[in-house]
């Protein structure tokens, strides 16, 4: 059973902007457009956010091609503000300033939060209803077609040019696709993937038995970036500093002689053969 929490996170939005939202005329796609907006504005505390048309279709259950359909019809009605790159990013924020938007048409926002319905300019009374008898017409409506694949988001390659083991790509770039959605989290990802690598290299040093690389799939489906350094390791690089200059270099000559029981490394001089 689902039981959302505060402390697992919240977006923050005013409540006489999110009036503003309720009561424009946004057409559905346009509506999820620009909760996602918030969602990854807000909802981080900054103001913009850069992704791809492909990401945010993911995260609104759209092609690419709607997404931006929908992100250019909200710019243009200056709701958001787009701004993009050659090489297929996108940066979108929300334009707080609600009286400029082109969609508030329904109703005008009052300042204290409430929601009002506008009075024609010059009349104390409101507009009068239209009754004029509306036609409706029945169109046939098309079957749709097939969602096209949606692209992925960059940066795999990168991922797996530095991942310690090559095996399962596929599995592991089909794992990258569904997982990796924002710029923010591949830039997390590849931070994660180049401090494991030290700690390995850095346990290797100092005799600290270290597990291996899980397929790539697997270290992206477990969310493995969020693992934390083996404290054992830590305690190992301790003894380690503590060593002599000497005695380091000894410890280097004479690998075969290292105590496996030892994971810290430190060596008795007696026990150096030379």
């Amino acid at each position: 059973m689902a039981s959302p929490q505060l402390e697992n996170g919240y977006t923050r939005i005013a409540n006489v902007l999110y009036d503003a939202i309720n009561v424009s005329d946004f057409t559905k796609r346009q509506a999820k457009l620009v909760h996602v907006i918030i969602r990854h504005t807000y909802g981080f505390g900054r103001k913009e956010w850069t992704t791809t048309y492909a990401a945010i279709g993911r995260l609104t259950g759209m092609d690419r091609h709607n997404a931006r359909k929908a992100s250019m019809e909200l710019q243009q009605n200056s709701v958001t503000g787009v701004r993009t790159t050659p090489d297929g990013w996108v940066t979108v924020c929300l334009n707080k300033d609600y009286g400029a938007w082109g969609m508030l048409a329904r109703g005008q926002i009052n300042p204290m939060g409430a929601g009002s319905k506008r009075l024609s300019a010059g009349s104390d009374q409101p507009p009068k209803k239209d009754t004029t008898t509306k036609v409706t017409t029945t169109t046939k409506t098309k079957p749709k077609r097939a969602r096209k694949a949606l692209d992925p988001l960059p940066g795999f390659d990168e991922f797996w040019a530095l991942y310690g083991k090559r095996t399962a790509k596929v599995e592991a770039k089909k794992a990258w696709d569904r997982k990796v959605l924002t710029v923010e989290l591949r830039e997390t990802i590849m931070a994660a993937l180049t401090q494991q690598t030290e700690w390995r290299v850095k346990a290797k040093e100092c005799g600290v038995w270290f597990s291996d690389w899980p397929n790539g799939a697997t270290w992206i489906n477990g969310a493995r970036w969020e693992d934390e350094k083996p404290p054992e390791l830590d305690q190992a690089l301790s003894k380690l500093h503590q060593l002599s200059p000497e005695l380091k270099a000894a410890a280097n000559r004479h690998e075969d002689w290292r105590d496996p029981l030892d994971t810290g490394g430190v060596f008795d001089h007696d026990d150096v053969p030379f």
